[in-house]
This record gives structure tokens, sequence and C-alpha cells, in this order.
């Protein structure tokens, strides 16, 4: 009884885990599954004859059944001597074990997207199709689940109760699927937040709770009120904040706004966008999203889909909600520029929302702060309800600096959790910036993939400070100790300055309209006079373009600025993600044969060079601190997995074409290192692999050349290098394309996929249009007709991981 027991209970915990975790890692099928339910269930108690109606439900279940199973195997064994295939020779009683992973994952039943959790499969029209014996996950003849129905009901109504009443959420958003092997296989590290749906009550679907009219009633007459309550209410009223975005910008562009906010006593929620997923808030909301190749970002999808799926019902989800949206993109991706913060604004104002003010949008390859104070300053305008412009104000920040009595003192604080083991030039500066291959090993439990990023937490060049310390007349073991700011990064406690210049703030970034405002209100009448025409708009392109810091400006007009209201301008220190450039299936990231890789490989350029404001020097914030790292430092980093298209394919006999110049090579190099690693296990056959690869020079800055080559004759990948400075070889990468298009074509119509890394402005344009020169060529089309035909295979085939 206690074996049947537990078998029965681990088995259906594990596949309920599943299903779980996919249906939050594709928001349009829960959308789906929980619009299902409404309509078979609604408010209702949840009955037997429901249960056949959850036909999307149940092909989600069972689609999670084929794709993770919790049991991996199980066992047949032949009646008489045979022969498998002709070949392979079997006894009587000879127990054969049947893969269930090769089963369900085979592309010949399920095909090229087999890796993919796509429940429409399992309907019963689809389902009906498959071949016989092709999906088994309840066991095998006599011996199969005796439970299986029984579980098959108890995942339905599990899932359906829940859904009932619940609006669901990662509690990670970055969460990636790790696997755990006990009695059964099942989720590890994986947990999820629940809330209550807006107008459920607490008793609805439960045998003699309130009925779904009470609810409704109780609804109108206490929620209505509430929202009058808070239309009502002063411009105190609190408002809620909601970010979208996969590398930190708009999620550090919320708690900034959150500090603003409060400095005109506004309170103000933070929240990712997917948690404002059908639910209609009562009081003003704030959204500040990207776009991610013109598609949501990862925490924002749910919310997408289902703005999409109310404006296709053309209600009006969001009636009476004030809101505002800020975008941020990069122009580099002009067919794609701002769609997804257009595309919801759009989406919001339809299903009934009402602006408090038009849309904002920053260009991060232009100016990221300068649109976005002006536009902070128009919202809190309007939340406030004031009128006309608003001087700027003197800044309150209070700061206390006396002498350190550190310099006597041995001490530092160690906040790192990755430990670098190698730290090496890959190339030097004879022919463009410094590239360095650096290893590190990560905090036990930390894993990753390739074509994942590790995100590292930066210092200030020691350069930099030390130039800032000595324009303001202070030492770096002097303390600072703020008083009166609501910006939780400035430091409360005795901080030595230094140690805050260095890893709290950023002190190299192009200077602001906002923050020009703030110097010009210290200077005295004759500064104001001179110097008013950076405000003008040619005069300030002009120092965005030199790329003037606030430190620039001081040093350029002598203008006596408080090292209060300095550091009160500075925006937090953020962290910069990085490609990973190695595989955690090649044995040498792996010394100790851990559950997971524990070692991670960067490669980088290190920007150094005169600062084109004419003021010292230009040092790249994070490549000059890695760049100094030596063996046994420890950095602060994590690992932020890739954007879902950029994996090699589950498939390895799928042919892929690879696009990479300068450092960009790094996720490239993941992927072949992972090749040769499938290649020396000889479990699968590789598919062809080619790898385009731009330099400059074949002997200055071909960097991992000798790797290269081994694998080119292993068979992993075939390189074609291309060299700007060199007359011997094609000089770009679009260049040797072109050369091979004969190769690179019947590679793409043989299934391949494309993967491109490198600068979005040069390699990222070239390389469409030369992709895009093949198919018209081969097809015999115009070029408007070959856009079409790149922006349908980005998402799957034509996949790119450009800065």
């Amino acid at each position: 009884m206690a074996t049947f027991l537990v078998a029965g209970h681990e088995t259906t915990s594990s596949t309920l885990s599943f299903t779980y975790y996919n249906l939050l890692k594709n928001p349009d099928k829960l959308l789906k599954v929980q619009r299902e339910v409404d309509e078979v269930v609604g408010d209702n108690v949840l009955e037997l004859q429901h249960l056949p109606k959850l036909t999307y439900l149940d092909a989600c279940i069972k689609e999670t059944l084929r794709l993770s199973s919790p049991i991996s195997r199980w066992g047949v064994c032949p009646r008489e001597d045979t022969t498998l295939q002709g070949k392979y020779e079997v006894k009587k009683d000879v127990q054969l074990g049947a893969n269930l992973r090769g089963l369900h994952h085979d592309p010949a039943v399920w095909g090229d997207d087999h890796e993919d959790f796509k429940p429409e499969r399992m309907l019963k029209s689809n389902f009906e199709k498959l071949p016989p014996n092709s999906w088994k996950p309840f066991g095998n003849g006599m011996r199969s689940c005796i439970g299986r129905g029984f579980a098959e009901q108890e995942m339905l109504i599990n899932i359906a109760l829940v859904l009932q009443r619940f609006q669901l959420e990662l509690a990670d958003p970055a969460y990636e699927l790790e696997l755990k092997s006990t009695l059964t296989i099942k989720p590890w590290n994986f947990r999820m937040k629940v809330r209550r749906r807006p107008g459920k009550a607490l008793t609805v679907g439960i045998p003699g709770g309130v009925s779904s009219s009470v609810a409704k009633k109780h609804e109108e007459q206490h929620g209505h009120a509430q929202s009058v309550q808070a239309q009502d209410e002063s411009s105190n009223a609190p408002l809620s904040i909601f970010f979208g975005g996969n590398t930190g910008t708009c999620e550090a562009l919320a708690e900034d706004l959150k500090t603003k906010l409060a400095d005109h006593g506004l309170s103000a929620s933070i929240g990712s966008l997917d948690t404002l997923t059908e639910h209609t808030p009562d009081r003003p909301v704030v959204i500040i999203t990207s776009s991610y190749e013109g598609l949501p970002p990862d925490n924002a999808k749910k919310f997408v889909a289902w703005l999409e799926d109310v404006s296709n019902k053309n209600t009006s989800a969001l009636n009476g909600v004030k809101y505002a949206v800020y975008g941020v993109g990069n122009s580099d991706w002009a067919s794609t520029f701002h769609r997804i913060p257009k595309l919801v604004h759009e989406l919001v104002k339809k299903a009934g929302a009402a602006e408090v003010v038009d849309i904002g949008l920053s260009d991060v390859k232009a100016d990221l702060f300068g649109p976005w104070e002006d536009w902070v300053d128009q919202l809190i305008d309007a939340l406030v309800e004031s009128r006309g412009a608003r001087a700027v104000a003197k800044a309150v920040t209070e700061v206390i600096i006396r002498e350190s009595k550190l310099t006597s003192l041995l001490g530092g604080k160690d906040m790192n959790i990755g430990t670098v083991v190698a730290n090496k030039e890959l190339a030097g500066t004879e022919v463009g910036p410094a590239k360095r291959h650096m290893d590190i090993r990560l905090p036990d439990g930390m894993s990753y993939t390739a074509g994942d990023y590790l995100v590292v937490q930066p210092r200030n060049p020691d350069e930099t400070v030390h130039r800032i310390l000595s324009y303001f007349g202070l030492r770096e073991n002097d303390i600072l100790e703020v008083k009166g700011s609501s910006k939780v990064f400035l430091p409360t406690e005795p901080t030595p300055v230094g140690e805050f210049l260095s890893g709290a703030v950023e002190l190299s970034q192009p200077i602001t309209k906002r923050q020009l405002e703030a110097i010009l209100s210290h200077a005295t009448p004759e500064q104001q006079e001179e110097h008013k025409g950076f405000l003008q708009d040619v005069s300030y392109q002009h120092l965005l373009e030199k790329r003037y810091s606030i430190l620039d400006i001081l040093e350029e007009t002598t203008i006596a600025l408080p090292f209060s209201a300095y550091i009160d301008m500075l925006p937090a220190l953020t962290p910069r993600q990085y490609s990973i450039a190695s595989s955690s299936l090649e044995p040498a990231n792996n010394p100790q044969a851990k559950p997971h890789a524990d070692v991670v490989s960067l490669c980088f350029d290190v920007h150094t060079s005169p600062a084109l404001s004419g003021h010292g020097s230009f040092f790249g914030v994070t490549s000059t601190y890695l760049a100094s790292r030596r063996i046994g430092d420890r950095i602060s980093c994590f690992v932020r997995p890739t954007n879902v298209g950029f994996r090699l394919p589950g498939n390895v006999e799928i042919p892929i074409i690879m696009f990479a110049a300068g450092t960009g090579i790094a996720p490239m190099r993941a992927f072949l290192q992972e090749r040769a690693a499938i290649a020396a296990a000889g479990a699968r056959k590789l598919g062809p692999a080619i790898l385009f690869f731009g330099c400059r020079h074949p002997e200055k800055d071909f960097i991992y050349r000798d790797e290269l080559a081994a694998w080119q004759r292993q068979g992993v990948v075939k390189v074609i290098p291309a060299f700007s400075k060199d007359d011997s070889a094609p000089h770009y990468v679009q260049d040797a394309v072109w050369e091979h298009r004969e190769e690179v074509a019947k590679m793409f119509v043989d299934g391949g996929k494309i993967y491109l890394c490198g600068s979005a402005a040069r390699l990222g344009k070239s390389a469409a249009d030369v992709c895009k020169k093949i198919w018209c060529e081969k097809n015999g089309k115009t070029m408007e007709d070959a856009e079409v035909w790149l922006q349908s295979v980005k998402t799957d085939r034509y996949i790119s991981d450009v800065y």
C-alpha cells in the first residue's frame, strides 16, 4: 500500500510541477487554459461532468508528459530469441529498457519542434493520428500504470481549481528548468507565486461558498466604492510601476522613477509587467518596457498576450485606469524599433484606459536618460496637477565628510561570488582594442547552458575615481555619509568616498539636459550667461556625440558644484552582461565532475582610448574592471538565460550557420565546444556547421585560431575567416558569405539555422543584407519581398544576439 501511494503521489506531483512550469514559460498557453476553465467551470463548483470539456488543459498535461515524463524508462522482455532491426540479437527473457526521452523526442514523429511545448499536437484530432506506441508515459502493456485514470483526473482537478481562483507567476522570472532525480524526475528549485484573481471571492468554486451572482453583487457594492474612493484621492494616491525587460535597464528606470516620485510625496510599488495580467488596478499605472527583436521581454510576454486577447475581443478590461507608457529601444533594430512599447500603449488605450501623458521613448544608442528625465518631469507635473515650467530644484542632499582612520587598517568588503581562474590576452592593440579571455569558477548551484549570459557587477576604473577625487579635493579614504536622500544606493552609514565612487554609481555616462540645468543653477550670473548655449539642441547634441560626462562639463566650465549636488545627480552603477564563451558539456569546465559545470568562460574587448570630449581617457567600465582582475580575485556575477531562440538545435543533425565578428565569437565558441563534446562522446552524428568569422588580421587578432583549426580537423565546424586589413581573404563577413552562397543556401534549405553575434549597426545589418540578397537570387524576388521573408524566420531560424 505504501508503495502504491508513494508511486502515485511522486509521479503526479512531478507532472504537475512540470505542467505549471511549461504554462508559466508559455504565457499564451496559460492564458488559453485559464480562458477554458472560465468558460467550462466559471465560478461554479468543479464537477465530474466538467472534466471531459477541459480539452486544452488535458492536451497541456499530455504534452508535458511527452516533454518531461517523471519516469525515464520502462522495460520489455522478448518471449523468444529474436533479432531487432536485422542486426541486434536479443535472447529470450533479457530485459530491454525503452528510453522515454528518445521515444517522446523523436523528430521523425514529433517534428523539428519536438523540444517545444505545443499542446495542440495532443488535441484529440491530432493525438489520434500519432503512430502506435509513440506516446507511452504511463508505461507499457499489463505493467502500465494502474492509477492512470485517477492521476489524469487528479491533475485536471488540481490545475482547474488553481486557475479558477488565482493568477500565477514565476517567483524568479529568470528561472530556467533544472532537474532533480529521486524516485522520479522533477523540477529543482522551481517556485511560483499565486495571487487571487480580481473579482474572485475567496470561496468561489468551493461547495457551500459564495455563488457567482453573490460574488458579483459584492464586487459591485464594495469594489466599485473602493474604485470611486481611489479616483477621488489627492495627488498623493499610490501608483504602480510595471517594467518589462531582459537586461535590467527598464527595472533600473522603474527604481529611478520611484525615487523621483518619493521626492514629491508620491509612493509607488514596482513589479514586472506579467503581474498586471488580467488585473484592473485601482490606481495610476506606469509601464516601462522594451522590445527584444520586436517581441515582448521575458517578463512581459503574458501581459502582452493578454492585451492582444482583450483587443481581439474588443473588451474594455482597463476602463477608467489612468496610465503612462515609456519605451526603451535601440535604433539599430530599425524594423522593430520601439515596437512593443508602442503596441502596449495602443492596446492599453484601446482597452479603455486613459493616458496621463503621451508615450515617452528613448534610444539607448543615442541618449537614454535625456528623454527619460523630460518625460518623468511631464509625468510628475500631471500627477501633482501643477502647471507651467518648473525650476530645477537645488540639491537638498546633505553629505558629511570627515577624515578617515582607515589608512592604518587593513580591510575591504568582499562582495564577490565568482573566482577568476584564468585571465589572458588573446590579441594586443595593434589593429584594434585588446581582446582577453577569462575563466571564472561559479559558486555551487549556479549552472549555465551554451547561449546564456554572465551578468557582471563592475567597479569604476581607478583613473576615473582619482580624477573625481582630485577635482573635489578629496581623498579616497575620507568618509561620506548621506542624509536626506531617498535613493537606496546612496550610503546612509559612514563609507569611504573612494569605495562609494568605485562601486556604487555611474561616473562616465553622457550628461543629460536635466543634469546640465542642475549644474547651471549653481553657476554665477556671468557663468550662466557664458554657458547657456549648452542647453540649445545643437550644442547639447554635440555634447552627446562627444560623450561629455558631468565631470567633463565641470572641468570645462569651472562651475563650483557642491559634492553633495554632484553625487545626487549620479545614477546607480548597473551590471553588464556578456555572452558566455564556453559549454557546460566540455569536461575541462567541470574538472570535479559536479552535477553542473562550474567554470564559465568570457571573451571581451578592453575599451580604452582618448576621450572624445578631450578630457582625459575613456575607459570601458566593465571591460577595464575585468581586464585588471588576477587569478584568485572574486567578482560578483550571475548567469542570465538567453532569449529562448539562441540555443543549439535539440537535433544535432540540423545544419547551423554562424556569423561572428571579433569577440562576438563568444557564443559561437560555446556552441562549437558543445558540438566537440557531443562528437567526442560518439553518441550522435553531427550535422554540418559553418562559421564565418570576421577579424582584422590573420596574425594579429585571429583569436582562438588553433582551437578553431582543431575543431575543423575533427569535423565539428568549417571555419571561413574574413580579414578587413588583409588582402589575401575576403574583407568582411558578408563578402565571405556571398562567395559561399551556394553552400549557405543549401544548408538553409536543408533546415539549417543561422546564428549571429556582433554589432547591430555593422555585422547585424550587413549579414541581414547579404542573406536577403542570396534569397532574392534563389527565388527571383525583390528586396522588399526578402525583408518580409527575413522577418518571418527571425524567431526560429535567423537568431541574432547583437549589441
